[in-house]
């Protein structure tokens, strides 16, 4: 068997006929199933059956680089290495898309490796936090169960020795980078809203600047993406899809990882769940983190979910504008609420 990589940057095969190739039933021998490709901003995913491939796209961007294959190597290794630490059954393993001495592409077989997938067991979609909330069937048994798994592994994971002051201007400069964004022209958002919003974060990290270094103690290498639709209630707690290209999005203070579900789930309309994370995780580590800070860690992180959703314009001419503007300035104003909420 070779394992001789094909590095060329998106070179032949492109990924489109990668992308063909995992689109096609006959990929996958033993399958009598049809394949689901669904594409999202940084990958594609393959459904058969009980089982899922995702397929890295090649792209660049800042803090994140797929352009070569060596590199969604890299990252496909690192994906399941860091997703088995909360969902040690879904993700099993990292496959080999390879070509033979005919050209013809296969999967996990002999021939010179020219990509990598991740393979995983499939998750329903309706077994999601997100999905239970939209059918209004999640219940504080789920949350409470989502909390102790999760307050569990904040616990057992040690601290990453945070300097304090790098943890406050993390805080500086992720606000610097996302007004930065949002004040782009073209976006044409609320300039009035994003001064608000922005203004607000910047006094209160300055004027609790010692609160806040008291937390760089605490930050561990968690998820990093903890929103409702990666949370997976069945039947245990199950969390897939953390951030794996860059650490520096994963070191996180607990709370601040538990205020951007809570802040997930309010704009889905369950805004009792952040009392009920916040309970159990008290109760199972010690720490109680305060409503001001809980607020402005919900602040920040709504801040920059702004920033994500205005990005959307870029993707092209068949963007929903309006859509994407009106998710930003939705985001921008609860960064507003929430600091309001974080005043002493």
């Amino acid at each position: 068997m070779s394992n001789r990589l094909n590095d060329s940057p998106c070179g032949s095969p492109t990924i489109q006929d990668e992308v063909d190739f995992l689109s096609d039933p006959s990929t996958y021998p033993g399958k009598d199933a049809p394949v689901t490709t669904i594409e999202t901003h940084m990958a594609w995913v393959f459904l058969v059956g009980d089982e899922a491939y995702k397929l890295k796209k090649c792209i660049k961007r800042p803090g994140m680089d797929y352009s070569t294959r060596a590199a969604r190597r890299h990252d496909a290794f690192a994906e399941v290495r860091l997703n088995r630490r909360l969902a040690p059954t879904i993700y099993r393993g990292v496959q080999r898309i390879t070509r033979g001495p005919d050209g013809a592409l296969r999967l996990n077989e002999d021939g010179d490796v020219v990509d990598w997938v991740v393979h995983m067991r499939r998750v329903p979609g309706h077994a999601s936090v997100h999905a239970h909330i939209e059918a209004d069937s999640l219940t504080r048994s789920h949350i409470r169960a989502v909390a102790d798994r999760l307050s569990r592994f904040y616990r057992d994971s040690p601290t990453v020795g945070l300097n304090p002051s790098a943890y406050i201007e993390r805080f500086h400069s992720r606000l610097d980078f996302n007004e930065d964004v949002l004040r782009t022209p073209a976006y044409a958002l609320n300039a009035s809203l994003i001064s608000d919003a922005t203004e607000r974060l910047r006094n209160h990290i300055d004027g609790h600047a010692s609160d806040l270094s008291a937390r760089a103690s605490r930050v561990v290498d968690g998820h990093g993406d903890l929103r409702p639709e990666h949370v997976y209630l069945q039947p245990y707690p199950l969390v897939i899809d953390c951030i794996a290209f860059d650490r520096g999005l994963r070191l996180l203070d607990p709370a601040d990882e538990l205020s951007f579900l809570s802040m997930e789930c309010t704009q889905l309309g369950a805004e009792w769940v952040g009392p009920e994370l916040f309970d159990v995780y008290s109760d199972i580590t010690g720490d109680h983190p305060t409503p001001s800070l809980i607020s402005f860690y919900q602040a920040q992180e709504a801040c920059t979910r702004a920033r994500l959703a205005i990005w959307h314009l870029d993707d092209g001419d068949d963007v929903d504008a309006a859509h994407w503007r009106n998710e930003a300035e939705r985001y921008l104003l609860t960064t507003v609420a929430e600091m309001e909420r974080a005043k002493p």
